[in-house]
């Protein structure tokens, strides 16, 4: 018996394809290695979507400055008031299919 299969935890006589700790080790190393993606993809889209509407809201302020009349600002206060709750709505959705493991494939 050499070293390795002494050290594996597998009672003498089984290799190492039946070892029980080699198996739990893999499983979680694909647990770990999936759960790190799946914070890599949401984390991306979330700073994806915090770009857009920081450039969003920048336009918006140039917009405001440009106002000559309370008519316009009102009008662009109503514009800014129906896009921003669409704007994280459709975000959240687009989040909540990236947790949800079965859309994803992942497992």
């Amino acid at each position: 018996m050499n070293k390795a299969t002494r050290n594996s935890g597998a009672p003498s006589g089984i290799g190492p394809a039946c070892d029980p700790q080699a198996n739990s080790l893999d499983a979680l190393t694909q647990a770990y290695t999936l759960w790190i993606g799946n914070a890599v993809r949401i984390h991306a889209e979330f700073m994806r979507f915090l770009d857009e509407r920081f450039q969003k809201d920048a336009e918006t302020l140039s917009e405001f400055a440009a106002c000559r009349n309370p008519a316009e600002i009102m009008q662009l206060q109503f514009e800014l008031a129906s896009s921003i709750p669409a704007d994280y709505f459709v975000e959240a959705q687009k989040l909540l299919a990236l947790l949800d493991v079965r859309k994803t494939g992942n497992r």
